[in-house]
């Protein structure tokens, strides 16, 4: 498949995602494209065609939306701010919510009212936070098409959230990522949260201070000397190591969960740079001894 073809395939699979219907405690198809766009994308000339295969396959078990994928016009106040969003959404006001959505849309680029649905579910700790930060990632590679309908998303997706933790500052927000203390319920979120520390955003002071807040509250971080265990093919290849795993797995084993996981492994290696990379690889490694992707 040539890389055109393969981005216009990505491309159809992610307008399939965004309208599948939200299933509790499933694994949206939103996240799941992006997870296997960004795993493609280590060597695009060489593509697993099983993730596509086996994204194609999980998308259809979900049933279509029914939401209206269209702002409804509105008379726009003199003066309309983020602020004014945030009320909304944690009122749970869906008409308000939009209203605002719909209002900001006209003056502010549709990049930041996404990355500021991003940084409120940083910030209330929102599982939605995955999906909505994996439709961030898709508006990049698609250039912001269609993001009426990727704001509309993030906007049900936040409001159908059932959590909305308080907001608990810290002032201690020192953290060494290399301490990490392995856990199976939070590797995902710690993982993906280093990631985005990394990422060129407009709004990353807000957003590193929000990430920095709840790993303190929410993560163990041990004291005693880290210990690495990372393979020597792991050294010299990579990301690549990644790409080269699932050439080697059949799409009847593959899962939504491990596919996820390790694009979580993979946005964090690519963020480290070289810096925290025996610690991304030791926990990957661990994870895999422990077959801890359930």
């Amino acid at each position: 498949m040539s890389t055109i073809n393969l981005k216009y395939k990505l491309e159809e699979l992610y307008a399939r995602a965004l309208d599948c219907e939200m299933v509790l405690n499933e694994v949206h198809p939103v996240r799941l494209v992006q997870s296997i766009k960004s795993i493609i994308g280590i060597n695009p000339k060489e593509p697993v065609q099983g993730l596509i295969e086996f994204c194609s396959a999980y998308i259809s078990g979900f049933k279509k939306s029914s939401l209206d994928w269209k702002f409804k016009k509105n008379n726009e106040p003199e003066v309309i701010t983020f602020a004014d969003l945030e009320t909304a959404l944690k009122s749970k006001d869906l008409s308000r919510s939009l209203d605002n959505a719909y209002n900001l849309s006209k003056v502010s680029d549709g990049r930041h009212i996404i990355e500021f649905l991003v940084e409120f579910t940083i910030k209330y700790k929102l599982g939605s936070f995955f999906d909505i930060w994996s439709v961030y990632k898709m508006m990049l590679f698609l250039k912001g098409k269609s993001i009426e309908k990727n704001i509309l998303f993030c906007i049900h997706l936040i409001l159908n959230d059932t959590n909305c933790a308080k907001l608990r500052i810290n002032k201690s927000l020192d953290i060494d990522f290399d301490k990490y203390r392995y856990n199976k319920n939070n590797l995902d979120l710690f993982l993906v949260y280093f990631s985005v520390l990394n990422e060129d955003l407009v709004r990353i002071d807000n957003i590193s201070k929000y990430i920095k807040n709840n790993l303190v509250h929410s993560f163990s971080f041990d004291k005693h000397n880290f210990n690495s265990s990372v393979t020597t093919k792991q050294q010299s290849l990579g990301r690549l190591w990644i790409s080269e795993y699932f050439k080697n797995i059949e799409v009847q084993d593959l899962s939504a969960e491990l596919i996820i996981t390790f694009e979580s492994f993979r946005a964090a290696l690519k963020s480290s740079n070289g810096v925290n990379d025996n610690m991304i690889w030791t926990n990957l490694n661990m994870h895999l001894e422990k077959n801890d992707f359930r």
